[in-house]
């Protein structure tokens, strides 16, 4: 009976009851769309972030990371061959990574350079992607090298162009090596373009002095779940020295952790006054129903409707609203979360080329399904609804049953 009762009393007044329906769905919808956005923008951005950085797992010297000295290298030996073979490793991908004096005949500028094995890391990794070649070819041939757009008009290079670079070999003397300039690229990055060079690995290493070195060996997963397994397994010994150890990628590239976490904190912000606005307009709509059926709960009450089933009654009309709203939100946001999943949202016209922690966004982002906060959002919403009804109800309990009908 008493749902019966809620049920009616909320159609009584069908204007308010659907404006208030729809501030909850607007809210549950912008909840979950964005969630869900946010979501797969975050796993977007690991993704092409780990095939560039650390892998999803990355093996340094114990205090690479925080110091990055040149001479924390290490030889990767056999280590690649039985890394590769555990479970879920999908690649092993050493680079060597060196600061340096690039020199042409027309200027000389700081740099880093590179040393990746270009064949292997070519469908990986964002910087060899073909749409990034602004002219020439990847490295393919003996001393070749890549270069980004900006160090190029800065050093007036193109391909085909010399050029010498000066850098600290592993004995810790000055090297200098001529290297010939293959292609250049642009990545959308300012610092990799002002100053990224991209050699072959191994002929980076013979000239560095050691040609198996290596700063950093990064591990790309096919389900990055299982990154603690794979730490695991390398920690039981993989031939690897020592002196290294593996490493998350948010210990590895702590800046993109850091603005992913930034983010979400600023959405569940948003979340939060999101949900408060709709818990006051909630206990609003409520109140000015109770208030409106003064008499009507003085005359129920005085039929035997204890204090308990008037609570129940206004609490369950609470509830209903919350539910209705919540199912139009919930069906509006996983239909445009599908449709984002499958077709993307293109924000080029607005964002253009963006980095976020040194690394290129996509201006394409396509959602993600995160279930669990979706579950998460329902049940808080239901939540604040039915808390914003109890002051209503404490109002409607507060008028004695012959007062409510003789004054109202």
């Amino acid at each position: 009976m008493i749902l019966r009762l809620a049920w009616r009393n909320l159609w009584r007044n069908p204007r308010r009851t659907l404006l208030q329906m729809l501030a909850v769905a607007g809210s549950l919808f912008v909840a979950v769309f964005f969630n869900n956005l946010a979501y797969g923008s975050y796993r977007q951005m690991i993704r092409e972030g780990v095939k560039a950085g650390s892998g999803h797992v990355g093996i340094y010297h114990k205090r690479y990371i925080e110091e990055r000295k040149v001479e924390q290298w290490f030889v990767v030996g056999s280590a690649a061959v039985a890394l590769e073979g555990l479970p879920g490793v999908s690649g092993v991908f050493p680079r060597l990574l060196l600061t340096c004096l690039a020199r042409t005949s027309h200027d000389g500028c700081g740099a880093a350079i590179l040393g990746l094995d270009v064949a292997a890391e070519a469908a990986s990794h964002p910087l060899l992607e073909p749409r990034r070649l602004v002219s020439g070819t990847l490295p393919a041939g003996a001393r070749q090298v890549l270069v980004g757009d900006r160090l190029a008009a800065m050093l007036r290079l193109e391909p085909g162009r010399k050029l010498v670079v000066m850098f600290q070999g592993a004995d810790g003397e000055i090297r200098s090596t001529l290297f010939r300039v293959s292609g250049i690229v642009h990545s959308g990055v300012k610092q990799m373009d002002a100053g990224m060079i991209v050699a072959d690995r191994k002929e980076l290493g013979e000239a560095f002095g050691a040609p198996d070195a290596a700063h950093e060996l990064a591990i790309l997963l096919d389900d990055p779940v299982r990154g603690g397994e794979v730490r695991a397994a390398i920690e039981a010994g993989c031939g690897l020295p020592a002196s290294t150890a593996a490493f998350p990628w948010e210990k590895a590239m702590p800046q993109l952790d850091g603005a992913i976490r930034m983010d979400r904190v600023q959405f569940r912000f948003m979340i939060l006054i999101l949900a408060m606005i709709v818990g006051l307009g909630a206990a609003n709509t409520l109140l000015m129903s109770v208030v409106e059926r003064t008499r009507e709960f003085g005359l129920v009450r005085a039929l035997g409707f204890g204090p308990a089933a008037v609570r129940a009654l206004v609490m369950a009309e609470g509830v209903m609203l919350g539910l209705l709203g919540m199912a139009l939100g919930t069906v509006l946001g996983l239909l445009a979360t599908w449709h984002a999943s499958v077709h993307g949202i293109d924000f080029s016209s607005l964002m253009g080329e963006a980095e976020l922690a040194g690394m290129l966004i996509d201006p394409v982002i396509f959602s993600g399904w995160d279930h669990v906060t979706t579950f998460w959002f329902n049940l808080g919403m239901l939540a604040v609804v039915a808390a914003a009804s109890l002051y209503p109800a404490h109002k409607a309990l507060q008028i004695g049953p012959a007062q409510a009908m003789r004054t109202f």
